[in-house]
């Protein structure tokens, strides 16, 4: 039976599906690992985290996080592999979007990785559009405060995109 909670950035299934983000990502991009940051980070300032279960067993992840009072970053959206193509992510990126619709945000951001085809393809469907690389270098740079030697490697593998969201 599948389930959908809520949860806080304490939750040891968030925690652990956050270090799966990890690997996935660090196993795409063999570089990432010397970036210095990780998914766990800066986790204290989401806003809100949902968590898929599948018979108590905790599947997929999505969290945003408040840039400012009008944006909102999308971050940590995972599934398990052996749970993926079925539309989890879609449907927890579709709450959080939903939840943002009743809020003052009118623009949801998003990082993913050259090479998540998948993922690519699922914020299309939503609705993403990439964004030009030098907005995306300055929201990086800000948003992590890079050096400029690592923050030019990350921006060979990193797609900003964004999504303006439509009030009812």
């Amino acid at each position: 039976m599948y389930e959908i909670k809520e949860v806080k950035y304490t939750n040891k299934d968030f925690i652990s599906l956050c270090k799966m983000i990890d690997e996935y990502q660090n196993n795409l991009i063999k570089q990432r690992k010397n970036w210095g940051f990780s998914s766990l980070d800066n986790i204290k300032y989401l806003k809100k985290i949902l968590l898929m279960y599948y018979n108590k067993e905790p599947i997929s992840c999505a969290a945003i996080r408040k840039i400012d009072n009008y944006t909102t970053e999308l971050r940590s959206v995972y599934t398990k592999e052996s749970y993926r193509n079925m539309g989890i992510s879609k449907i927890l990126i579709n709450k959080l979007i939903k939840y943002l619709c009743d809020t003052n945000c009118n623009k949801i951001i998003l990082y993913t990785l050259v090479g998540s085809n998948p993922a690519i393809h699922l914020y299309k469907e939503l609705g993403f559009k990439e964004v030009l690389i030098k907005e995306k270098q300055d929201n990086l740079d800000y948003m992590y405060y890079i050096d400029d030697d690592i923050s030019k490697e990350i921006d060979k593998y990193t797609i900003y995109m964004e999504k303006t969201l439509h009030k009812d």
